[in-house]
């Protein structure tokens, strides 16, 4: 099929660059439908003007086979729209939203976002001004062969992603990233304690312990899952040292190994298979050189797309919309193919949290702390360093998701302040994420918090850093729907890592804590000295500060109502003796959702403590305006005693915001100001 009279004055070398993306959102929250804002007038163009409208564009179909692809592209996005139309809570709220398809809106063409081979279809948003919609995204490609190949480096991507071609593209990412980026340069580094040595004849593999060696090795990170068969335990790792077919393997584990010889990579570590699991001085030993082990693998193997050890890196991908075709002025037997909106434009910055393995809580320092990663997704492959994220079809990534740090790089850069920043938003990421075993909860920590701790120069105090403490203990619970994490003990009470769900720490960019309570000592007993970052089978502080009674009743208002209706539990609200007005009351948010559902709270002698004065901070002082700068709040651990009221021991249920001259007339009772362990 030959290209219409609209694409063959497509001037596919010289479209103007895509608009810059100052905001964007997802329509109905759907990642395929990104709305874009901004500056532009409305009569000025977006791009190159190509169809006058969707009708058109349609109509062109039966003719032109590019016309045909990039239809069958915005078909995806039509899909995506219909289907977000129907929830539930944009049927609810479609006035507020009102969103809709742009039907007479002319498209334009424009280079890609990443500015990789290809084009951008746009129209504007017909509803809001300075807005536009993408409604598709094509990467042109060629084969090695072509003899544009030296200037389009994209290779047309197969549908299996372990094929020869597949690993070729692998290989190409890491050769352009060692000959090309300084930052991220790595060859031979100590090897672990143990390795697999995959450079045996016969498809074999053996474990060996390489006791100072220097080499070149990759790492594996994957969902155990259910497959915990073959591992390396005392009774099978005589075996393991005297070798085994790789066929033996699970599959993810079997990819993973042909990945590295592909690659010419010869060692591979594993933590199932180069960790004692069930020798627990190993396990701890080795956990704690988790750091080492990941920041100096020349290549971490990421296998995002398997929910376990048996589904493999390797998988055949579903096939995107395609063609071949001549480009008049660009190059012959091109091949085009529809790219996956959330790739080129993505609001997570390469989260994938779609994938398996983002889910999985030990994943996450393993990513932070490689210098490189290949990922094996269920969509294509990606490959990550320093410079950012870049994947078969083009799309790039430059921001890396949640601002993961390398430790040779971004820790290293950084002030303390912002090591603190850092360190909260990936507990707060930490907290999405599952673990099997809840002990693992500061062990799958352990090897960032090590990291850390080198620049911040503090002491860790149970996932907490002890020149922030009030900082640390200040965070907020916001997904009490978890379960309480039982025993056996996994942390203290008022520490984040005794948490199920999302922890937020912090204060904002524009505010800060200003202490009230002041920790006077901790003590932590640690499961292993082997690992100080590691488990712990007991932790207490003492801390002295106001602590007052807190009264609570359930809301009784009209939210109240709409929140029973929704299947939600009731809210509490509390006061303490302090409160001029009888009628005023803050929320209290329970860590646990159980509390406030069962109504347990109402059999509980809770206790308000003051930790620190939350503060906005609008910049110089002449810019402030006193009449809508808002008053400070003061942040409070909703406690209750733990055990016998004579132990002098509390226990962190949940937290609360008090005004500023309620906490300050509780602090100025010298009374209410005492000393408690907390534990």
């Amino acid at each position: 099929m030959a290209l219409c009279s609209r694409c063959l004055a497509i001037p596919f070398g010289i479209l103007p660059d895509h608009p810059p993306v100052g905001s964007f959102y997802r329509l109905f929250d759907e990642s395929e439908l990104p709305s874009i804002s901004c500056e532009y007038e409305q009569q000025q163009p977006l791009g190159y003007p190509w169809h006058t409208d969707l009708d058109s564009l349609a109509a062109s179909v039966s003719a032109c086979v590019l016309c045909a692809t990039i239809h069958q592209g915005f078909q995806v996005w039509l899909s995506h729209f219909e289907r977000g139309q129907k929830k539930q809570f944009y049927v609810e709220f479609q006035d507020t939203y009102d969103e809709s398809v742009p039907s007479g809106e002319r498209l334009w063409l424009t280079k890609r976002p990443s500015q990789s081979p290809g084009l951008s279809v746009l129209a504007k948003d017909p509803k809001k001004r300075r807005k536009f919609y993408v409604l598709a995204v094509v990467a042109f490609s060629v084969d090695a062969s072509n003899p544009a190949a030296h200037v389009m480096q994209l290779r047309p991507p197969e549908l299996d992603s372990g094929s020869v071609h597949s690993l070729n593209i692998a290989a190409e990412f890491l050769k352009a990233c060692r000959d090309q980026h300084d930052g991220c340069h790595v060859e031979e580094s100590p090897l672990p304690t143990r390795v697999l040595d995959t450079d045996l004849p016969d498809g074999m593999v053996k474990l060996i312990e390489p006791h100072g060696q220097s080499g070149k090795y990759a790492c594996l990170s994957y969902c155990w899952g259910g497959v915990d068969n073959f591992i390396t335990s005392q009774s099978t790792i005589d075996s393991r040292r005297s070798g085994f077919h790789v066929s033996e393997l699970p599959k993810t584990l079997g990819d993973a190994v042909k990945t590295i010889r592909h690659l010419g990579i010869r060692y591979l570590w594993v933590d199932s298979l180069c960790i004692c699991q069930d020798d627990p001085q190993d396990w701890a030993q080795e956990s704690a050189r988790m750091a080492d082990v990941y920041s100096n693998a020349y290549l971490v193997i990421a296998a995002n797309r398997s929910a376990d050890a048996s589904g493999g890196c390797f998988h055949s991908r579903t096939a995107q919309p395609s063609c071949e075709v001549d480009l008049p002025g660009y190059a012959d037997n091109v091949h085009v193919r529809c790219v996956l909106l959330s790739d080129e434009i993505d609001w997570d910055h390469g989260g994938f949290t779609s994938e398996p393995l983002s889910k999985r809580a030990w994943g996450l320092q393993e990513r932070a702390l490689a210098r490189r990663v290949l990922h094996f997704n269920s969509r294509q492959l990606y490959y990550e360093c320093d410079n950012g994220i870049v994947s078969e079809d083009g799309s790039r990534q430059t921001r890396l998701h949640g601002n993961l740090p390398r430790p040779h790089q971004k820790i290293v850069q950084s002030d303390k302040e912002n090591l603190h920043t850092l360190w909260y938003s990936l507990v707060w990421e930490y907290g999405e994420r599952d673990l099997t075993y809840a002990t693992d909860k500061l062990p799958a920590m352990s090897g960032l918090a090590r990291v850390l701790s080198t620049r911040i120069g503090a002491d860790y105090v149970a996932g907490i850093w002890s020149d922030a403490l009030i900082d640390g203990l200040a965070w907020q619970s916001l997904d009490s729907g978890q379960p309480a994490l039982q025993d056996p003990y996994v942390g203290p009470s008022w520490s984040w890592a005794s948490y199920g769900g999302v922890a937020a720490i912090g204060h904002g960019r524009r505010s800060r804590y200003i202490d009230i309570a002041t920790v006077l000592n901790w003590k932590l007993e640690l499961k292993s000295e082997a690992n100080p970052f590691g488990a712990l089978s007991g932790a207490s502080l003492q801390i002295r500060g106001p602590i007052v009674p807190l009264f609570a009743s359930e809301d009784t208002d009209e939210d109240a109502v709409k929140r029973e209706r929704a299947g939600l539990p009731p809210s509490v609200r509390g006061t303490t003796s302090d409160v001029e007005d009888a009628e005023s009351s803050e929320y209290i948010f329970f860590d646990y959702e159980e509390v406030p559902r069962s109504g347990t709270w109402r059999n509980m002698s809770m206790k308000v403590l003051l930790l620190a004065t939350l503060v906005a901070e609008n910049g110089n002082d002449e810019d402030k305006d006193e009449e809508t700068e808002p008053d400070p709040s003061v942040f409070g651990l909703v406690v209750i005693d733990a055990g016998a009221p004579t132990a002098n021991e509390m226990q962190r249920i949940g937290w609360m915001f008090l005004p500023a001259k309620e906490a300050d007339r509780i602090q100025e009772d010298e009374a209410n100001w005492r000393t408690t362990n907390l534990i």
